[in-house]
C-alpha cells in the first residue's frame, strides 16, 4: 500500500486549499492532487489545474454545487480536503464519509447546521473525519494525548474568529446563545 495521499480539494482557491495546495508543494513524495474545485475564480481554477493536472476540476459557478459531490466520491481519491465556507459542505462531507474517505475538514459549520443529516456518516466513520482549522483543530489537538475523554471537564473556545470576534473581553461576558442565533457571520 502507497503512503501517498491521493487528495481531493474542494475549495482550492481559497486561504485553506492555498495552504494546502502549499502543503502538496513542500511533499511531492506525500500527495497527489486528484480533484479540485473552487467556486467562482476561474482564472486561479486554470492555473492550479495546469500546475497539477487533477483527473477532476470543476467550477462550481458553473457546474454547480453537485461537483463539490462529485470530487468528494472519486475512486482515485481518499483523503478530502473540505475548504469550504459555512454550510456548502454538509453534502460534500456526507458523501465522502459514505464512501468511507478521510475527510479533513476546515469548517464546523457543516456539523453544527447539519448535525441531524450527518449522524449516522459520523457515528459510523468518526475517526475518518480530521479538523485542521480554527479552534476545533486545536481542541482535537489537546484531546489527543488524553487516555480517556473523561479526563476534560470542560472545553472553552476562545471566539478568535465569527461574529463576535471584535468583541472585548467585557462585551463577551454578556454573550447569550441567543445572541449568537441572530448575529450574521
Amino acid at each position: 500500500m502507497s503512503d501517498i495521499k491521493n487528495l481531493a480539494i474542494l475549495g482550492c482557491t481559497g486561504s485553506i486549499g492555498r495552504q494546502t495546495l502549499s502543503v502538496v508543494d513542500a511533499h511531492p513524495e506525500l500527495f497527489r492532487v486528484r480533484a479540485i474545485t473552487a467556486g467562482s475564480d476561474e482564472k486561479a481554477l486554470n492555473e492550479i489545474t495546469a500546475k497539477y493536472s487533477p483527473q477532476y476540476s470543476a467550477l462550481i459557478a458553473r457546474d454547480g454545487d453537485e461537483a463539490n459531490v462529485t470530487a468528494s466520491m472519486l475512486d482515485s481519491v481518499d483523503t478530502v480536503v473540505i475548504a469550504l465556507t459555512g454550510m456548502k459542505a454538509i453534502f460534500p462531507l456526507r458523501a465522502a464519509l459514505k464512501a468511507k474517505k478521510r475527510v479533513a475538514l476546515a469548517n464546523k459549520e457543516s456539523i453544527v447546521c447539519g448535525g441531524e443529516l450527518l449522524k449516522a456518516e459520523l457515528d459510523e466513520n468518526r475517526e475518518r473525519l480530521f479538523p485542521v482549522d480554527s479552534e476545533h483543530s486545536a481542541l482535537f489537538q489537546c484531546i489527543q494525548g488524553l487516555s480517556s475523554r473523561s479526563e476534560i471537564s470542560r472545553l472553552i473556545l476562545t471566539a478568535s474568529g465569527g461574529p463576535f470576534r471584535e468583541y472585548t473581553r467585557q462585551q463577551l461576558d454578556g454573550v447569550t446563545s441567543a445572541d449568537f442565533l441572530r448575529k450574521d457571520g
